[in-house]
């Protein structure tokens, strides 16, 4: 993963998704911030090449909090 547009990559995160799922859900992002990410394979021959890097996303520019309010009126 990468922060910011032109930031170093952070090559000593590594996540192994279980089961050999190909999708993953990254959490806690900061928010207003750009993010690109690679993968590699792992198997028994070793580690791939990185891909191709992602395109920039920015993440929302606030974390998004919802509140629900109960009003009971008496009439």
């Amino acid at each position: 993963m990468r922060t910011g547009v032109g930031g170093a990559w952070n090559a000593t995160e590594e996540i192994v998704t279980p089961n050999n799922d190909t999708t993953y859900n990254i959490e806690n992002l900061q928010p207003f911030t750009v993010y690109s990410f690679r993968v590699s394979a792992v198997n028994a021959m070793g580690r791939s090449k990185p891909s191709e890097e992602t395109f920039h996303s920015v993440t929302l520019r606030e974390r998004m909090f919802f509140h629900i309010y109960v009003c009971t009126c008496i009439l």
